[in-house]
């Protein structure tokens, strides 16, 4: 479950050890040109800065453990990773604060992972939009990320097979609400996620951070379901819009429109939308896409797979 971190220290560190360190310079004061530190790789990607009594480390922690970042760490690898961490540096990092957190699962599908985008839709509170190979959700304190890992990786599937990756970036205003919400404690700390308890809860909100996204359902032409003439009307509605290139692609040309030509306000906007989505939920006009079934289930096998059993006595 977990990639990439970003985590910082302020302490005087005693014994901290840098001997580790590849490709290491100075830091400088911007005004005075003093040296504050030092800043340097724990290869192979870790960037690890220590300046003015504040350590940092930043990277893939996946790719640290595994070499590459196509797989995830579950709680015990993330554990042992740490743990490698602080006897590199001679660290103690209990007491570090997370300022950045991605969690993320690798999900089997049969078709190109560009040709599920139409299917995942809305989502409250998050800025939906799609860069290159990659679809963004972006709330300004996380992110929610697909995007096909077998083609970043380059990896050889059998005929048949994509690999997507799921990915939550959780950054350190949502984890520090997360933590007071949970805990009663402002900062979210490292030895925090050694319990696992709290691991467990962190992959449960991973795969509702998935669940929380509206997924397009299919339009059906069923008369035997329709009970008012509203009905008929939300049926043609919706038919006409898949063959238009679904609800996704209408709601973002109805905003570029609209950004080029304002004629509706936010509010009027999100009013349509929101019926819209509406609409496509009903379940005497819509039945449920087979494919987005098949992803629910393969974002619930990641989770099952990366609960930390709780061994009570």
């Amino acid at each position: 479950m977990v990639d990439t971190i970003s985590i910082i220290k302020r302490s005087v560190i005693t014994h901290f050890d840098d001997s580790h360190l590849k490709r290491k310079r100075p830091v400088f004061d911007d005004e005075t040109g003093e040296i504050i530190g030092i800043r340097g790789y724990l290869e192979p990607n870790l960037i690890i800065s220590y300046t003015n009594r504040c350590l940092r480390i930043t990277g893939s922690l996946s790719k640290f453990y595994f070499g590459d970042n196509l797989k995830v760490l579950n709680h015990e690898q993330f554990m042992m990773v740490i743990k490698n961490i602080e006897n590199s540096l001679e660290v103690n990092l209990y007491d570090a604060i997370i300022q950045r957190l991605d969690f993320a699962g690798n999900l089997s599908v049969p078709i190109k992972v560009k040709r599920i985008f139409k299917l995942i839709g809305d989502c409250k509170y998050f800025n939906r939009f799609i860069e290159k190979n990659t679809l963004y959700f972006n709330s300004g304190v996380r992110k929610k990320i697909f995007y096909d890992k077998g083609l970043e990786s380059k990896m050889n599937l059998h005929k048949g097979k994509f690999l997507m990756r799921f990915e939550v970036r959780w950054n350190y205003r949502f984890l520090k609400s997360w933590s007071i919400k949970n805990f009663g404690e402002e900062n979210l700390q490292v030895e925090k996620l050694f319990n696992p308890v709290v691991f467990n809860k962190l992959v449960l909100l991973w795969g509702k951070e998935y669940y929380d996204i509206h997924k397009i359902n299919y339009s059906i032409l069923d008369f035997s379901k329709i009970s008012k003439f509203k009905d008929i009307e939300n049926q043609f509605i919706l038919l006409g819009i898949e063959s238009a290139g679904g609800l996704t692609k209408i709601i973002e040309t109805i905003k570029l429109s609209n950004n080029i030509n304002p004629l509706f306000s936010p509010s009027e906007l999100s009013r349509y939308f929101r019926k819209l989505w509406g609409m496509n939920k009903l379940e005497q006009i819509t039945i449920h896409n087979k494919l987005i079934s098949q992803l629910d289930e393969e974002i619930s096998i990641v989770v099952r797979s990366n609960l930390t059993r709780i061994y009570e006595g």
